[in-house]
């Protein structure tokens, strides 16, 4: 992915078991969608994210997310607010950020400014969703495997200190071969993500942040309280802003 940071992460992790599962040794070589434009491929990997074979599948595999569990109360008051402690610490909102390791690396600006383009120069990038004029609140930026990454662009409110989604911006995929390029079964990878995502997009879910010593762990709520703890994911450290095209650099 929560529809702010855990869900999304989880969502990373999704990805990342797809594309790293035991049949990508053993990848086709064909290129169905060579000769064809970014338009031309988003189309037909949309048709494959809807298939009627994948969706149930998917939308299990949300179910499990979204689990409830037990409702909480004051589970938004007493949380951490996590705008205003990142906002206290030297360099402010714009320059901290959240990182975790779940997996693989994901880096959150909660300030929802872009992430500099030439962290990954050389690098393609497709746009698979993008509402025009939504608000940005978080950008986070996830290594999927290698050569492959996904940036996700969320808007937010607030519940109490917790953050609550009420919308996905964007979500841009940054690969080392253009989608032209990609196998028969790195489009359908790329499909069911797409698909992932798109359904995500309708579920509001609540981040509440508790501090530790060297950063956060947020926990998962849905609006009312009712806790979803299958969303929730590993402890996010803070890391000064500066540190971000290093952070990347080690990861590609």
């Amino acid at each position: 992915m929560a529809r702010t940071t855990n869900a999304w992460r989880l969502a990373a992790a999704l990805a990342l078991m797809v594309l790293t599962a035991p049949h990508a040794a053993a990848q086709s070589t064909d290129r169905p969608f060579a000769g064809r434009t970014d338009t031309q491929i988003l189309e037909d990997m949309r048709a494959k994210s809807n298939d009627p074979k994948a969706v149930p599948q998917l939308d299990a595999m949300i179910g499990h997310m979204l689990a409830p569990g037990m409702v909480t109360t004051d589970w938004n008051t007493r949380a951490t607010d996590v705008i205003a402690a990142l906002s206290a610490l030297k360099g402010g909102l714009a320059g901290n950020l959240l990182v975790t390791q779940v997996g693989q690396l994901t880096i959150s600006r909660l300030d929802g400014e872009p992430f500099p383009a030439e962290i990954l120069a050389g690098y393609s990038t497709l746009e698979v969703r993008s509402s025009a004029g939504a608000p940005v609140n978080q950008r986070l930026l996830s290594k999927l495997a290698p050569g492959f990454w996904i940036e996700v662009a969320v808007s937010w409110r607030r519940n109490g200190n917790a953050l609550c989604n009420t919308g996905v911006a964007e979500v841009r995929f940054h690969t080392q071969r253009p989608a032209a390029q990609w196998t028969s079964d790195e489009a359908t990878n790329v499909a069911i993500m797409m698909g992932f995502y798109d359904r995500m997009a309708t579920h509001e879910v609540c981040e509440a942040y508790t501090a530790v010593d060297s950063g956060f762990v947020a926990f998962s709520y849905l609006p009312d309280g009712t806790r979803i703890s299958s969303s929730d994911a590993g402890p996010q450290k803070v890391v000064p802003a500066r540190e971000l095209a290093a952070l990347v650099k080690r990861a590609r």
